[in-house]
């Protein structure tokens, strides 16, 4: 699979240390997604990503999403991308008649990573990133 991404955000611990998704909240306000993940070796902190509108999104483990991972593309300190080429709405296979609205509206792809839980977001609006800072030490 061929995929392109841009990351979105601030740099957070890659090195061994687990994030994950820790909560889903969809309302008529938007959707928000927080991402437990480490600052440091000792400073863990809640990302908060929230979207305005949203058309769909997908919840999957990160081991359900081998062809994102050899891509390399999200091997990096980041948890929030722009999905520019490939992905769920363009490159993966669908039957016939999926994702044919979204496409329609020319829709954005993003994808909220981490080391368990993954979701693609199908908006027209970048997220809006924001550290809750949980401060541990």
């Amino acid at each position: 699979m061929n995929i392109e991404a841009q990351p979105l955000g601030r740099e957070y611990r890659f090195d061994g240390k687990e994030s994950d998704i820790v909560e889903v909240f969809d309302t008529l306000s938007g959707l928000r997604v927080t991402v437990s993940t480490w600052i440091d070796s000792i400073n863990e902190t809640l990302l908060e990503v929230y979207f305005r509108r949203v058309r769909g999104y997908r919840y999957l483990d990160e081991g359900d999403l081998i062809a994102y991972w050899k891509t390399e593309t999200f091997r990096s300190p980041y948890h929030g991308y722009e999905i520019t080429k490939g992905g769920w709405l363009a490159g993966e296979n669908v039957e016939s008649g999926i994702l044919e609205i979204a496409r329609a509206f020319e829709l954005r792809e993003w994808f909220v990573c981490t080391t368990n839980g993954c979701m693609n977001i199908l908006a027209a609006s970048p997220p809006e990133l924001k550290d809750l800072n949980r401060q541990l030490a």
